[in-house]
């Protein structure tokens, strides 16, 4: 027996709880055989943008004017950024900072959780590094593995000395 208009969702000034049966299934700006299921967003107060992607086999993410961070929940996805690519399984990530131009196609079906939000710099903290790729430090380790640098490599924050994503 379903309770129409009964949820243990529930929506408080300082926290939100979505339960599975308050989810809405929509598609996004730009997103091909993908919808999303939006768990928060500046709509509710937020000052991000917080989604459940799920693809179809070769769906892929619309673009993006702020920074984005991708966790491969199940399936596979390819992370394409200029002009290469790297292969993301299930508890896969990868960040991608504001401006860096990229694809995220899905090698199978598969479930993404997605986190956008636009860079706030801080006057405490330098913009980041560059490393001969723009302002973010992009760079090839191995094969298809890529390293974002997404912190300065110095600052006068002893916990933001070293801070890297790695997508594998």
């Amino acid at each position: 027996m379903h309770n129409i208009g009964r949820t243990r969702s529930s929506q408080q000034p300082n926290h939100l709880l979505l339960t599975a049966d308050t989810f809405v299934r929509t598609i996004l700006p730009g997103m091909k055989a993908c919808s999303a299921v939006v768990h928060v967003s500046p709509a509710l107060g937020a000052k991000f943008t917080e989604y459940t992607a799920e693809f179809e086999l070769g769906g892929e993410l619309g673009g993006t004017p702020a920074q984005r961070f991708i966790f491969v929940i199940e399936g596979g996805v390819k992370l394409e950024v200029n002009g290469k690519s790297s292969e993301l399984s299930a508890r896969g990530y990868a960040f991608l900072p504001q401006g860096l131009r990229h694809r995220v196609v899905a090698t199978k079906a598969s479930r993404v959780a997605v986190i956008e939000k636009l860079y706030q710099a801080l006057d405490s903290v330098a913009f980041f590094k560059s490393e001969g790729h723009g302002q973010f430090g992009l760079r090839q380790v191995t094969g298809t593995t890529f390293h974002y640098s997404i912190l300065p490599q110095a600052t006068s924050n002893d916990s933001y000395r070293s801070a890297d994503c790695v997508a594998i």
